[in-house]
């Protein structure tokens, strides 16, 4: 919980946290300029990512090479995040970066007010093995890379040029089209996400509430079977009296995320449903819900459609601030990536251990 409260004292796109277990905590994984990076440091941050990763894949899955081989990446991403942070660091101490002494205390003043007392607050400290000292460092090294970063990369960073934008636009309906841009791996990566976005604002959309009844089709269950079409019933019923939808959603519907929220499921782009509920839910008209409901491996759907939007193509005018605001942090990430190619270039580092 500390760990959190205490990241989010700080903003800052550019830096990641996150990482392997092995038997001597001291040992060293990477050495940066001198400065070594120590198993025990590398093991804070992965091991409650592959607790949540691990809780959150089934366990047939685990047991592949596949899923090997991306525990593999997201160790040697979480090593690299490190040891661009440390360069970050060592960066911002040579420029003599500074925090001023009164800004740590209102930072650590302010996460101690966010438990209900002091005692509370020492308590967590002992119990995720900090002290005010490490959580000070912590907030003072973060800050020093965020003036570092506004130094090096923002402040550098111009806003793009009308013409630049349009080129910008121009680039993402050749990407949309299917055709080449001509751009670098990585450049044709950053404007396919871009051309995702805006098929996203084109397509059609439906704000869309549903009603779920579980139903493992799979298990050809006589006695399941005839359960839930009982529920089902009692939904239709419901359906055809006083009560809204929302309303038969929040007491019958079996989807436990959404039944809380009177089934809403959101503004729903098409393509993003599987088949069968989508072209049932965008063949409704607006107010409209389906009387019979649809039947999935998992279960049964009613859907009802609260919101549609037509789908449209955005000229350049309509959309170009946020064109703009968008080559702006794209320009961003590159120059960031720019600073740390630098600083890597100049540095001496040793990578002890690669998965």
């Amino acid at each position: 919980m500390l760990k959190k409260i205490l990241s989010s004292l700080i903003i800052c796109v550019f830096l990641a946290s996150g990482a392997p277990a092995f038997a001597d905590d001291n040992a060293t994984l990477a050495v940066v300029n001198r400065e070594p990076i120590f198993v025990a440091d590398f093991n804070r941050r992965l091991l409650p990512l592959l607790d949540q990763i691990r809780a959150n894949v089934p366990a047939e899955q685990q047991a592949t090479p596949e899923f090997d081989e991306y525990i593999n990446e997201l160790r040697n991403s979480i090593l690299n995040q490190q040891i661009d942070e440390i360069l970050l660091r060592q960066e911002a101490r040579r420029q003599r970066i500074r925090i001023p002494r009164r800004e740590i205390d209102e930072a650590v003043n302010s996460l101690r007010q966010r438990f209900p007392s002091d005692a509370d607050f020492r308590e967590e400290l002992r119990r995720e093995g900090m002290t005010v000292a490490q959580v000070e460092r912590e907030f003072e090294n973060q800050t020093m890379v965020v003036r570092l970063v506004e130094r090096e990369v923002r402040a550098r960073t111009n806003p793009p040029t009308e013409a630049q934008t349009r080129e910008f636009f121009n680039q993402i309906r050749t990407k949309m089209r299917g055709g080449l841009t001509g751009l670098s791996p990585a450049e044709d990566a950053a404007i396919g996400q871009a051309a995702e976005f805006l098929r996203r604002a084109q397509a059609e959309q439906i704000r869309l509430r549903k009603i779920f009844v579980r139903f493992d089709g799979t298990r050809n269950n006589r006695a399941e079977r005839d359960a839930a079409q009982a529920r089902v019933s009692t939904i239709q019923r419901a359906l055809e009296g006083d009560l809204t939808f929302a309303e038969v959603a929040r007491q019958h519907s079996e989807d436990q995320i959404t039944r809380p929220r009177g089934g809403d499921l959101g503004t729903i782009v098409r393509g993003d449903l599987n088949p069968t509920l989508e072209a049932a839910a965008f063949a409704l008209r607006l107010g409209e819900h389906t009387r019979t409901p649809i039947q999935l491996p998992d279960g049964f759907y009613f859907l009802r459609v609260e919101g549609k939007t037509a789908a449209k193509e955005f000229t350049f005018e309509e959309i170009q601030n946020d064109l703009a605001e968008m080559l702006f942090q794209l320009n961003l990430r590159r120059s960031y990536e720019a600073l740390i190619s630098s600083l890597r270039d100049r540095a001496t580092i040793t990578i002890n251990r690669v998965w």
